[in-house]
């Protein structure tokens, strides 16, 4: 936590002005429609049914101590038990045949090319997971508050991708494999609470599984063509009914029992924004005029629709000539990986829907049933005999599934093991994800020595952290939204700016999970963004964000350097708002930061921006600080953080600044002082009623 004492020398007092982003992620780009076809002809084995076919378009030195930076080796990873839930699913199969002699296999089957594997990163042990194991850990735990953030590796995830059956093997292959961890992220990608930044594998992965939520409306994109972005509304808000004038039907066809749903019951919208450049990303988010919650359940939607995730499951294996009826009752055997699939009522029906356009194409191919499995009068596919050990085929996973080949990567040498001791006492300090305010909740926090010194020397690297104390810096970071230093400190440090714990991205996390934005000021463009730089190369290994860097107008930035920096995610914020000194107002950067998208910021240093936002005049827009004490003396040619001195009204010298509800904590070989600055408004007064 040694934060750099270097600084912003110029503009630091930064107070602020509208933000003008240079240029914002734009949309467009065309959305995959799977196509299904209409079947109505029976085959041996099964019942006769209409087809039913839906188709659908579907670091810390500048901050902390460089000890922040040090490489741990990482802990073996844990594994999050799979929910309990279990679903009953009841198949009703009516024979209206006798039924044939066991069909033999077929031979020869005509498969086309399965798709290309993708490859998923591992999900790892959550913070959630870490602090529910600690028994003195808060009953409030943070992380609950944001748990739509959170991803373990399940257990889910685990197994093999079956990959059809010989005569003689054994059937007890896996039909439904799914991702890593699925039930929760389909939750999260449901939910969308906050806006989810994914890589584009993770999303080609995981998006099959929620996309029955979403109706595609429209596309743009940008004018470099670097940014796509797809708008969704909740399938919920159009509606199904159709003219009064029905089609005619053959003579002696019944007209099918429909039922109509009318629209306008969920007016919940996202964009879906994809980002090609050093590291391709996709982020997912409420749009401005969506409502902020679904009025349904996922359950809800999941009988609507069924998901093509799910259904790509079913088409797999239906291609390799079984019966439809034989798919459904290999898929009820693993009634848990089905509800996770969004499959709870999954009928099948669907199975043959699914399976119609290959039947029709392939009339010749007889249907079987899977080998151990035979079909019997009224009661439909049955076992006869039980597989021998329960072992799986040999797995080939060129004709698995979607997410059978994933290979969990090893943890970065670097990352560090979530904190196992309690830090439920930083929670009063720390942003409220639910609070609605204008500017975004703002953490001054900064490693000290007892002379209130934070650097030997200008520029110089100082350790004052200790392991522990490391740590928490990290957590701290998982829980804001963005990073901010002065350019001082960037030349000075070189820092990554990014949380190392083990579950956020980029160590065994998904996406960019728990991965602040980092934010430079640099009013005049003193940084030479450069590809080497250690903040961009972070981005481009999927260990945080790329930066955004705060400039004045007067700033002179060349045109390769923006569209470099643009194109590794990062961005230039232009303010005009200046204060009497001539200096960048706060108010205005932090405005700019809170339009977009910023609810919380964690100023790390250096030492000229701490000092300055310290003074009384900026105790409206600081809420708290945590300071790391660190047990020794720096001595007199130290970089300090001090507040400007106060004198009272008869000219008397006064106390700079007093934080209220102060907290002292000893963590490990330091103390940590926490406490509040921002006074908090005061209560409306009751309505006097006339």
């Amino acid at each position: 936590m040694d934060h750099d004492v270097s600084g912003v020398s110029e503009g630091s007092s930064k107070a602020i002005s509208s933000t003008d982003k240079l240029d914002s992620l734009q949309n467009g780009d065309q959305a995959r429609v799977t196509e299904a076809g209409r079947a109505s002809s029976d085959r041996e084995m099964e019942v006769e049914v209409d087809v039913d076919v839906d188709v659908e378009a579907k670091d810390t030195t500048g901050s902390g101590d460089s000890s922040a930076d040090a490489q741990d080796s990482a802990p073996e990873s844990h594994l999050e038990p799979q929910s309990q839930f279990r679903s009953q699913l009841q198949v009703q199969v009516q024979s209206q045949r006798q039924p044939q002699p066991q069909p033999q296999p077929q031979q020869q089957l005509q498969q086309p090319p399965p798709p290309p594997q993708q490859q998923q990163q591992q999900l790892q042990r959550s913070p959630e997971a870490h602090t529910e194991a600690q028994s003195t850990s808060s009953p409030d735990d943070p992380f609950r508050t944001r748990e739509h953030l959170l991803f373990r590796h399940g257990a889910s995830g685990g197994g093999d991708a079956g990959n059809g059956t010989e005569q003689g093997e054994s059937s007890n292959y896996i039909l439904i494999n799914n991702p890593p961890n699925l039930s929760r992220i389909r939750q999260v990608m449901f939910e969308c609470k906050e806006p989810i930044e994914i890589s584009l594998e993770e999303f080609e992965t995981y998006w099959p599984f929620i996309d029955n939520v979403w109706v595609k409306q429209r596309s743009n994109s940008s004018k470099e063509g670097h940014c796509t972005t797809d708008y969704y509304m909740c399938r919920l808000r159009r509606p199904t009914h159709r003219s009064s004038e029905t089609r005619p039907l053959p003579q002696g066809k019944r007209p099918r029992q429909k039922r109509v749903r009318e629209g306008g019951i969920c007016n919940f919208q996202i964009k879906v924004v994809k980002f090609e450049g050093a590291y391709s990303t996709v982020t997912i988010a409420r749009t401005p005029g969506s409502s902020r919650v679904h009025s349904h359940d996922l359950d809800y939607i999941d009988k609507v629709k069924r998901n093509s995730g799910l259904m790509e499951f079913a088409r797999r294996e239906a291609i390799k000539g079984y019966l439809p009826s034989s798919i459904y009752t290999k898929f009820r055997e693993d009634p848990e990986k089905l509800v996770e699939a969004g499959g709870k009522f999954c009928t099948v029906t669907d199975v043959r829907n699914v399976s119609a356009k290959w039947r029709i194409q392939n009339p010749e191919v007889k249907l079987m049933p899977h080998d151990g499995y035979e079909y019997q009068k009224g009661h439909g596919i049955v076992r006869t005999r039980a597989t021998e050990d329960n072992r799986t085929t040999p797995v080939d996973y060129s004709t698995g599934p979607p997410g059978a080949n994933i290979v969990p990567p090893p943890l970065p040498p670097d990352t560090l093991s979530f904190p196992q001791f309690p830090l439920d006492f930083l929670e009063p300090y720390l942003p409220k994800l639910n609070d609605k305010r204008q500017f975004p909740h703002v953490t001054l926090s900064y490693a000290s020595s007892m002379d209130s010194k934070i650097s030997l020397l200008p520029g110089m690297q100082t350790v004052l952290s200790g392991p522990e104390a490391k740590l928490m810096t990290h957590y701290l970071r998982s829980r804001h939204d963005a990073i901010l230093i002065g350019v001082g400190t960037v030349l000075a440090d070189n820092p990554g700016l990014n949380c190392r714990l083990e579950g956020a991205g980029g160590f065994g996390g998904l996406g960019r999970m728990w991965q602040p934005r980092p934010v430079v000021i640099d009013p005049t463009g003193r940084w030479p963004v450069h590809p080497d730089c250690r903040m961009l190369r972070t981005a481009v290994e999927g260990k945080g964000k790329a930066p955004w860097v705060v400039v004045s107008p007067g700033a002179q930035i060349h045109p390769q350097k923006l569209m470099m920096l643009k194109g590794y995610g990062g961005d230039f914020l232009r303010i005009v708002e200046y204060n009497h000194n001539w200096r960048l107002r706060w108010e205005a950067v932090l405005r700019a930061l809170a339009s977009e998208g910023i609810k919380s910021v964690m100023i790390e240093g250096g030492g000229r921006v701490l000092s300055e936002l310290l003074n009384p005049e900026y105790t409206e827009f600081i809420d708290s600080m945590i300071v790391t004490v660190a047990p020794t003396y720096l001595g007199s040619g130290g970089v300090s953080v001090s507040p400007n001195s106060k004198l009272d009204e008869q000219g008397k010298p006064n106390a700079a600044l007093n934080p209220r509800d102060v907290k002292w904590v000893p963590l490990g070989q330091n103390v940590i002082m926490c406490g509040k600055i921002r006074t908090a408004p005061a209560a409306p007064l009751p309505r006097v009623e006339s």
